[in-house]
């Protein structure tokens, strides 16, 4: 009876990580390492960051959306970009860059700010 017992305990166990691990790799793979918006030798608004995964599984087509604003809260703009490479296995990170060439403003008066990350699991 007691083998039964284990046995059931072992399987609620691996169901429960499983079901975790699911939800991890649905909701919270990509995690932001970096952001950075500087400004290039032409004077435009550079944005640059890394992400990293924390899935468990692949996780390809990771866009990474922010917002450009001012320091008094002004949008200037919202953007969405890729990551490059284009899928990341588990622990490994990945860059984004996008160049904005018509935006009249230094870096150095531009905050950015992550909206959201999306994401892909085969």
């Amino acid at each position: 009876m007691s083998f039964e017992t284990a046995q059931q305990k072992r399987i609620e166990q691996a169901m429960t990580s499983a079901t975790k691990e699911q939800q991890v790799n649905e909701n919270d793979a990509v995690e932001l390492v970096s952001i950075k918006t500087t400004s290039d030798d032409q004077g435009n608004l550079v944005v640059k960051g890394k992400v990293k995964s924390v899935a468990t599984i692949p996780v390809n087509s990771i866009m990474v959306k922010y917002r450009l604003q001012t320091k008094d809260g002004h949008e200037l703009l919202t953007n969405g970009v890729y990551v490059y490479p284009d899928e990341l296995y588990p622990d490994e990170s990945g860059n984004f860059e996008f160049t904005h060439f018509d935006i009249d403003y230094k870096a150095k008066d531009v905050e950015t700010d992550v909206e959201k990350i999306t994401w892909y699991t085969d």
